[in-house]
């Protein structure tokens, strides 16, 4: 898992969004993992005022949320399902014992699913594909 700790560090691997009924923040959040012990940082990617520029803001958070769902999750999901499958089958967490020591797959089984674009799993594997050849 320690080899794996370099994938996550420094990256976005969540974002949230404050408002009110004038303004908006957007947040990225990341962890920083040194010699085993993890602290998470939150990283102010924009905060605006909804009517500033005489309104041109209004539709800046929905984009913003748009493009995590279209563009950053199907790009995150991937990662957490290598990493799901990398663990062994007979890793512990108390709550279940899968018994074998071959890796888990744990992440299949979720072709079909649908996602909140209206796309479903395989479409984002086939958009991953294609992004990767850009």
């Amino acid at each position: 898992m320690l080899i794996r700790e370099e994938e996550v560090r420094r990256q976005l691997l969540a974002f949230s969004v404050l408002h009110n009924e004038r303004d908006v923040a957007l947040y990225g959040h990341y962890p920083i993992i040194d010699k085993g012990k993890t602290t998470f940082y939150r990283h102010t990617i924009n905060a605006f005022s909804i009517w500033a520029l005489d309104g041109n803001e209004k539709w800046t958070a929905h984009k913003f949320i748009k493009n995590i769902y279209d563009i950053w999750m199907p790009i995150h999901l991937k990662r957490l399902r290598s990493v799901i499958d990398s663990l062994p089958s007979d890793l512990n967490f108390e709550l279940s014992e899968l018994g074998k020591s071959e890796r888990s797959g744990l992440s299949h089984g979720w072709e079909g699913y649908p996602l909140p674009d209206g796309g479903t799993a395989d479409a984002m594997s086939a958009a991953n594909t294609k992004q990767s050849a850009l």
